[in-house]
């Protein structure tokens, strides 16, 4: 009689193992794309922070460059450099862009006593940079 194609016992057995099969297969669907949809956002966060890093020790370099070179005006150039790093230290957003605008008019003024092009350019990179790196990360 288990052979019988209309034993209704047999029939909803199988249905109920076949309903439990599909229901274990759709929970470890529904992990495995949880896994996926977690494994990309973590993914996407890392590139973000080696992002912020890149971008946090890009100006590295600009400030050895400008405080490594010996020139009369060394003091002045240490001086904006403190000043630009200053920025990052601000406690707000607004104070932020308001240090940066000093900055670059010191920036400015200082141009007109010195003829180094590279260091107003490097001075000026530095301190978008750091201005950038603030607002990303706040």
């Amino acid at each position: 009689m288990s052979n019988d194609p209309f034993n209704i016992n047999v029939n909803s057995d199988a249905l109920r193992e076949n309903g439990e099969l599909l229901r274990q297969a759709s929970e470890k669907l529904a992990m495995e794309n949880q896994l996926n949809v977690d494994s990309k956002k973590a993914n996407i966060e890392s590139l973000e922070v080696l992002k912020k890093i890149e971008m946090n020790t890009e100006y590295l370099k600009n400030i050895v460059d400008l405080l490594s070179v010996s020139n009369e005006h060394q003091k002045e150039l240490n001086d904006l450099v403190q000043d630009i790093l200053n920025i990052a230290k601000s406690p707000d957003e607004k104070e932020a862009q308001s240090r940066y605008r000093s900055v670059m008019k010191k920036i400015g003024d200082f141009s007109v006593i010195t003829s180094s092009a590279l260091n107003i350019a490097k001075l000026s990179s530095l301190a978008i940079t750091v201005l950038q790196f603030f607002m990303q990360s706040h």
